[in-house]
Order: C-alpha cells, then structure tokens, then sequence
C-alpha cells in the first residue's frame, strides 16, 4: 500500500507507513468504517473501496508557549465608585477621567521599576519579577502602591472639584509562585490572590497577603486583619493593611543567627582596612531574600557600636538579575570625625 502521505510503498497489511509513520489503515467515504486492503467493496455498507480515502493522521497541535514557574509579586488596583461616575458624565468627560487615572497607574508602576500587565477597565494588574526576578520585588511592590494612593489623592481630589465625584482607590498585593508563559499577561498560581485580596481592602488604604508581609515587614509598618476567605483558596488567607504611619510602625527584626562565618569574615576585612589604614572592598552575592542586606545591616550596627565607625548605606540602580548591597565603613578617627555614629540613607532611585 503506498502511504498516501509521503508516497512511500510499504507491505500489504502494514498499519502505519514506515517512512513517515503515517497511519495506513482505510477507512469507507461513506460509513467511515474501517477497510481491509484487499477488499472491493466496503463490508460495512456495499461502497466501493475505490472511493474509500486513506485516513492521514492527525496534524501534530502547535506546540504550547514555553511556561515558566517564578516567584512574583502581583499588585491589583481598583477604582471604587468609577460605575456611578460613568452613570451620571457624560462619556466624553468619564473616558477623560479614566485616561488620566490610568495614566497615573502607569507612571507610579513604571517609577519603581514594575511591568503593568493589563487593564481590566477600571482595574490594573501590574507584576514584580517579570521577567527578571530581584530581592526587592516585594519591596519595590508595596512602595508602588503607598505612591499609587498618594497620586491618586491628588487625582480625587481634582476629579471632586471639577466634577463633584468621589472615587476611591483599592490596592492589593501578593507575592507566590506561579506560572506564566512568554507573552502571556495571565498569571497561574499565587498570583491571581492579590486580586481576592484587594477586594478585601478598604478604600484609600493598601493590603498584602502573608507571604509579601513577611518580605517586606522591616520596611513598612502592617496592622493585622486577621484570615479572610478568598475565592480559590479553601484555607482562609492572612491579610495585613499597610499602617498609616509606615515608619513608626515598622516590626522589630528577627534575631540574627546562622550567619557566623560570614560575619567574621566581614569582621575581619574591616580590622584590616582599620589597621593598615587603607580601603577594602568586599563584595557580597547571594540569591534574592537570602539576607545580604540583614548581613551587611548587621556588620554596620557591630563595628559602630564597638569602634564608632561612620556607616553610609548607599542603594544603586537596579541592573541586570544579579544583586548587591555595599556599606561604606570608616573608623572615626581616620576622617576626624567625632564619636557620634552617624548613618545616611539615599533613597532608591529608578
């Protein structure tokens, strides 16, 4: 039987073509039954085999997008009151309004460095750690929705003036693991619960998921709200509100341990530039979250406190997808400075 595919001739009773693999088995035009190749006439129906066509197999399914499993953090924003605005504006002043609003949306996602996924009317999804994952996506996550809120005061206010609406400004964020494929905006996964998530939260204000509290609890201040019950989740989900004070509220840290050796090592590098009265750089590479900042934060509190050393900490562009955090120490006598131990923060710059 010569394979209607590729052309090749195989032997009477073969099933598949053994050249291309193509199916050889006949089946009638008419009741689709399947034909002995020897056969005249369609045992099933009387048809003539003539008029019986080789089945082909099935064309191959393109292939799936390639998938990736990361660790993100999702932020989902969402305008409350935005239906009866529209309700009673005229369309021309709504589509204003919202071209402004989502405006100021892009800008503060864009100012700290995330990627707005989508547009979803009057809602946003925007992600940290696409495509490139950092230690401070997290971070860079929540600072982006406390500036949300503070532009979007702002932005409610004028609205209210002009227009005598008031709109409200939700924001939700959560860091898990999902999946997601090359240009795809749709996350699988822990993602998708900062949008529960931020349906719990109150207007104004900004709330966080547990897995992003714990990442972010030494630079922002949370009032507990307890577990809530989430659509997806069959467990309840613990939410925290981002307090209003940020910097009166922030959690004490945990204590610091399991980092000996790499402590005395710092230790001993900063003896030696202290000694030899000459510089000394060390660098410090570790995978996000794996502590480098809490090891460099630690080494700066114990030279000043035992030596009176002067620490500047100093934060840098993010580039690239591998971090790093340096600390500038100088004994206090090598500058003439006096005994008090002073610390400078620059912030973030993006």
């Amino acid at each position: 039987m010569d394979c209607a595919q590729c052309g090749e001739a195989n032997r009477d009773g073969a099933r598949f073509c053994g050249e291309c693999g193509a199916i050889l088995a006949r089946r009638c035009a008419s009741c689709n039954a399947e034909l002995n190749p020897k056969l005249k006439f369609c045992d099933g129906c009387g048809t003539p085999t003539s008029a019986a066509a080789p089945l082909v197999a099935p064309a191959a399914s393109a292939p799936l997008p390639d998938a990736t499993r990361k660790t993100v953090t999702a932020l989902f924003a969402d305008l409350v009151g935005s239906t009866s605005f529209g309700e009673r504006s005229d369309a021309e002043v709504a589509r204003s309004v919202m071209a402004r609003y989502h405006a100021l949306l892009q800008e503060a996602i864009d100012a700290h460095g995330g990627t707005v996924a989508k547009f979803m009317g009057d809602g946003m999804m925007a992600t940290f750690g696409i495509p490139e994952i950092a230690e401070d996506d997290a971070i860079r996550a929540v600072r982006a929705g406390v500036d949300i809120q503070d532009r979007f005061t702002a932005f409610a206010a004028d609205v209210l003036r002009q227009h005598g609406e008031t709109l409200g400004l939700r924001v939700g964020v959560n860091t898990g693991e999902v999946v997601i494929a090359s240009g795809d905006a749709d996350l699988v996964g822990d993602g998708d619960v900062a949008a529960r998530i931020e349906h719990a939260c109150n207007p104004g204000r900004i709330t966080v998921g547990e897995e992003t509290w714990r990442l972010t609890r030494g630079e922002f201040g949370y009032e507990s709200l307890g577990d809530v019950t989430v659509a997806g989740r069959a467990q309840p989900v613990a939410i925290f509100e981002v307090a209003t004070d940020i910097a009166a509220a922030v959690e004490t840290t945990a204590p610091f341990v399991g980092r000996a050796r790499e402590m005395t090592a710092l230790r001993e590098a900063f003896a030696s530039a202290t000694t030899a009265r000459a510089a000394r750089l060390v660098t410090v590479l570790g995978s996000p979250g794996v502590g480098k900042t809490r090891l460099s934060r630690e080494l700066c509190a114990a030279t000043s406190a035992e030596s009176d050393a002067i620490t500047f900490e100093i934060r840098c562009d993010r580039a690239g997808d591998s971090t790093s955090r340096r600390h500038r120490l100088r004994a206090r006598g090598s500058h003439g400075t006096g005994s008090r131990t002073a610390r400078r923060r620059i912030p973030d710059r993006h």
